[in-house]
């Protein structure tokens, strides 16, 4: 501030002070700091920061600390088409905190572990996964017919990265079975019709599960007729050698009929359908 003695026009009126800003109404004053004080309080009660621009804040993330993100697998499919060699693609990506930012993390030391619906334990893939040097997964998993879950978990490493989990992505992938044998016979013309076969999931070299104790239907129709009729229901058993099979013995109907078996679709099974089988003698 600056007090001047004036000039001799301006005696009587006193000295004349010079400000080194300009003059701010008082009520112009008090209303940014009110301002202030009520955003202060707002963010308080919500836990939030709140935030002047141009000052950096503190973080509560630790330096070296990671994450899993975009963990993603095929949500749906068949066993067999979607598997290579018994195993289908994991991808996503692995970020680290370098102190400010998150930035991708090279060469991450990875295992996978998954979990059947309804169950509450996880189990190691056993295989170690690393991440390629952007930071990308992109390894393969064992494939487990029905809905099952699976997790990426980081390991944590002396050069100060620390370990993580990611979120559980899940799929449901369902089981192709095929009848790998199916026959009507009799073995008198005057003897009752059985009908017997094989059951398998085994298809292009790849068997996921066993058919044991799953149901069967027969069906029948007369010769010139298109209707089917159900007949009788009996249960897949498991062979000694070979694949499971099924029996239906000493059925009335021979000569003039026809027999189909369906496998209804049971689980993560899909169903499956014989061929039309006239009775034959043996």
């Amino acid at each position: 501030m600056v007090v001047s003695g004036g000039s001799a026009g301006a005696r009587g009126r006193g000295p004349k002070i010079i400000l080194p800003f300009p003059l701010v109404r008082v009520e112009s004053i008090l209303l940014v700091f009110r301002s202030l004080a009520l955003a202060t309080a707002t963010c308080s009660a919500v836990g939030a920061a709140l935030t002047v621009p141009g000052v950096a804040t503190a973080s509560t993330t630790p330096f070296g600390a990671t994450r899993v993100v975009s963990l993603k697998m095929p949500r749906s499919g068949e066993v067999h088409s979607m598997s290579v060699s018994g195993r289908f693609p994991i991808t996503g990506m692995v970020q680290q905190w370098d102190g400010a930012r998150w930035t991708p993390l090279p060469f991450a030391h990875l295992r996978f572990f998954w979990r059947t619906k309804g169950s509450t334990v996880w189990h190691d893939d056993g295989q170690d996964v690393f991440t390629r040097k952007d930071g990308t997964i992109r390894a393969s998993t064992g494939v487990i017919p029905g809905t099952w879950s699976l997790r990426a978990h980081v390991l944590a490493e002396p050069s100060g990265t620390l370990a993580s989990t990611s979120a559980a992505v899940t799929t449901t992938l369902t089981d192709k079975v095929r009848f790998s044998e199916a026959r009507a016979w009799r073995s008198h013309v005057n003897q009752p019709t059985q009908v017997t076969g094989e059951m398998t999931d085994y298809i292009a070299g790849l068997t996921f599960a066993s058919l044991r104790g799953r149901e069967v239907r027969l069906y029948y129709r007369r010769k010139g007729t298109k209707t089917w009729h159900f007949y009788k229901t009996t249960t897949l058993r498991a062979a000694k050698v070979g694949n499971e099979w099924f029996a239906f013995n000493n059925l009335k109907r021979g000569k003039g009929y026809y027999f189909r078996v369906v496998f209804p679709a049971q689980g993560f099974f899909l169903g499956a359908t014989s061929r039309t089988l006239p009775v034959r003698a043996y």
